[in-house]
């Protein structure tokens, strides 16, 4: 099955709600423009968390390409599978190119052009100051974002612990910049 066909388990549906109602307990009533990848479990995730919204507080939902899922080439051979991986592991998440797929500098620079557009509609006044950003991404593509706002190296990015299927990273305003949980530096498993 192509991997953007992939649906949600249970579980999965289960932590997308959850997610949800963590969401607005932290937004409240305040308004959410919502960004999501096109891949089915990244949309069905959205349309669980959206369940804690009024459909008021919704300004808009938005798919966008650019945020979706590293690419791992066009068919899974499970016997080649596990040396693939390891290949990767040696060399590194970052620069690793699956054959017919992408690596993760292929996936940074489609979130560098994704979060070049949202600056651009935030400068515009397409997003009002007030209204929150709610992105529905996919794990590594998340680190990549962060990687990429924060201006961080591939060597802090391969310190940067991997996220949990709905977990929720926000950014807040801090004196007029925006903080990953109060820093601008990448979190290890210690902090």
């Amino acid at each position: 099955m192509p991997d953007h066909k992939i649906e949600l388990t249970q579980k999965g549906h289960d932590q997308a709600y959850e997610a949800g109602k963590k969401l607005r307990a932290t937004i409240g009533k305040e308004s959410v423009y919502a960004y999501m990848s096109p891949y089915k479990r990244s949309k069905q995730t959205w349309g669980e968390i959206r369940k804690s919204f009024s459909p008021l507080q919704v300004i808009t939902e938005r798919e966008d390409p650019r945020i979706r899922e590293q690419e791992f080439g066009n068919l899974a051979d499970l016997q080649t599978q596990p040396k693939t991986f390891e290949e990767r592991d040696r060399l590194g998440y970052f620069f690793y190119r699956f054959s017919n797929g992408e690596s993760g500098a292929d996936v940074y620079d489609r979130i560098t052009l994704f979060l070049d557009t949202l600056f651009r509609e935030m400068d515009n006044g397409h997003h009002d100051p007030t209204q929150n950003i709610v992105i529905v991404s996919h794990e590594l593509s998340m680190r990549l974002f962060l990687m990429r706002y924060f201006r961080w190296t591939v060597e802090e990015l391969e310190r940067l612990k991997s996220f949990h299927n709905c977990e929720i990273v926000e950014l807040k305003k801090v004196d007029g910049v925006f903080t990953l949980n109060g820093h601008t530096r990448p979190p290890t498993e210690s902090s």
